[in-house]
């Protein structure tokens, strides 16, 4: 049902500014806050790792090398015209900053899950593979 409200806020919102800045504040409401990947086709993304979506536009990724190894990348993130962009951060100094990797696409909510279903894109190409996560809140 979260869904399909979603969809017709979409459908209604995309006319004008304002009304799209409804639809990023919305999604961005419900984004907040810290998700586990319960399933995912992104081996970039797998199983178990977290991620953690606060104000401002930072993302913690919390991903597991092992039982009791979690690291930690920071990304930033932003709504634009309903669609989720995630990409690398500048503020990441133990990983190599490139802006032009990213995904984007949509997110679906339903109960306490989210789906991300996107493409890679990197330095202006984009990957012809569909990716999806599904997010559970924690």
């Amino acid at each position: 049902m979260a869904t399909l409200l979603l969809a017709m806020f979409a459908v209604n919102f995309s006319s004008c500014s304002s009304d799209s800045e409804k639809l990023e504040d919305l999604i961005t409401g419900q984004l907040l806050g810290k998700w586990v990947i319960v399933s995912s086709t992104d081996f970039d993304y797998p199983k178990g790792n977290e991620f953690e979506f606060q104000k401002g536009g930072k993302l913690i990724y919390h991903y597991y090398l092992g039982d009791d190894d979690c690291r930690t990348r920071i990304h930033k993130w932003e709504i634009k015209k309903g669609m989720l962009k995630i990409s690398d951060s500048e503020e990441d100094v133990n990983h190599h900053y490139d802006p032009d990797q990213y995904t984007e696409g949509t997110v679906t909510f339903a109960d306490d899950t989210a789906t991300y279903n996107y493409i890679w894109y990197d330095a202006g190409e984009f990957s012809d593979k569909d990716y999806t996560v599904v997010l559970q809140k924690i």
